[in-house]
């Protein structure tokens, strides 16, 4: 029987939790674009999870971290040419404090380690290489089985070439191997670059073997939790691309017969601030828990008027008065969650926007404050939170 790979989307785990399971011995990584860090990336390197930051990905074109930028207090400032691979960039202007990082890569892992002291955060070229013969085993399946997923290569010059027809970049890849796997991955030379599936499968199989365990957590952004479910291609050609390993000589026997990926999309986990801006965050989670207590005084108020009480026998206007008079305590419960989110508003806009907070403002306003309910509240709950907060403020009234 060959090993399957079931992939879970599980978004019914805390941070908290997630980090009781790394302790136990579960594998728990996050993977990410490399670039400007928003806050809920740096929640999850601040608990000591492996931060593995795709460096593939092309300047000007990734336009939700934005690698080419330096973003910090709603400005921001180019520090690299755009249309190049990451791996291939060049840090074009020198950032104070940060002038041993002479590539893009490693000025952005610079700027999230020294604002997350003690983050383990490492480019996805640096885990690939580690696993040199491992990798290259999987890569050489996958040409054979899967030729037309290696459909990007690179130019000297660091920019991206699509496979026209005609070209067999899969052959490339056999003959030369991936751009992760050369001596020198940043040198001036045209390489295949690693097919996202063939990304994903490494991965699975890499932290399967290291924890020696059936089960293991990923920590993903909104687009893989999407492009991983059951019925999108993508998923189906990495379940396709695993299973053709798992069955191949030198795997086979070797893995789970059954390798169980809970994928958390982490999103949600970004109710965190700067120290600096700390009150605000407070502010606004304490005026939510006093809406909810108004909404449960209020439930309780209808029950016990409509069922119990004066409203048995009130008419139509004592009735009208009452209703007037509940909607206007959860009214100014609602305003006050209104008011308070006006003053978090980084906090609800997506990075495309570039007006996040990023590891460059947490290093200039005294490092980064985590509410407890981040921590301990589960990632669907988180979701639920902010919606009913971007809800609010959307309709100025509560619902």
């Amino acid at each position: 029987m060959t090993s399957q790979l079931e992939v879970n989307i599980n978004n019914n785990i805390s941070i908290a939790e997630l980090a009781a399971q790394q302790d136990a011995g579960f594998s728990v990584m996050r993977s990410a674009h490399i670039g400007n860090v928003a806050p809920y990336n740096m929640v999850l390197a601040r608990e000591g999870f492996d931060m593995l930051l795709v460096d593939q990905t092309v300047t000007g074109v990734d336009k939700t971290y934005h690698p080419e930028l330096l973003l910090q207090g709603g400005t921001e400032q180019a520090v690299a040419k755009t249309g190049i691979l990451v791996c291939r960039s060049a840090v074009d202007v020198p950032q104070l404090g940060f002038e041993q990082a002479h590539s893009l890569d490693e000025l952005h892992i610079a700027g999230l380690q020294a604002a997350i002291p003690g983050a383990n955060a490492f480019t996805n070229t640096e885990y690939l290489r580690k696993r040199e013969s491992l990798v290259g085993d999987i890569t050489r399946i996958a040409a054979r089985t899967m030729p037309e997923i290696f459909t990007r290569i690179s130019s000297p010059e660091g920019e991206v070439v699509k496979a026209g027809e005609g070209q067999d970049f899969a052959d490339i890849a056999l003959q030369r191997g991936v751009i992760a796997l050369q001596d020198d991955p940043r040198s001036n030379t045209a390489e295949v670059l690693v097919p996202l599936q063939v990304d994903i499968v490494a991965n699975f199989i890499i932290e399967a073997l290291e924890s020696e365990k059936a089960e293991q957590y990923h920590l993903s952004g909104p687009d893989m939790a999407l492009y991983m479910r059951a019925k999108n291609p993508t998923a189906q050609s990495v379940a396709a691309l695993y299973e053709a390993v798992a069955s191949s000589p030198g795997f086979a026997g070797v893995l789970p017969r059954k390798l169980q990926v809970q994928l958390v999309d982490a999103t949600p986990a970004s109710l965190a601030t700067t120290v600096n801006r700390a009150t605000h965050l407070q502010s606004l989670l304490g005026a939510v828990d006093e809406l909810e207590q108004a909404q449960m005084v209020a439930s309780q108020r209808k029950r016990d008027f409509y069922t119990t009480g004066a409203g048995k026998t009130a008419t139509r206007a004592e009735k009208a008065v009452f209703d007037s008079e509940v909607r206007e305590a959860l009214a100014r419960a609602g305003g006050v969650v209104v008011a308070a989110a006006a003053q978090n508003q980084e906090l609800f806009l997506t990075p495309k926007t570039k007006d996040f907070v990023s590891q460059y403002d947490v290093l200039a306003e005294g490092g980064l404050f985590v509410p407890e309910q981040t921590r301990e509240m589960s990632l669907s709950e988180l979701a639920r939170l902010k919606k009913t907060i971007t809800k609010l403020t959307q309709k100025g009234e509560p619902s």
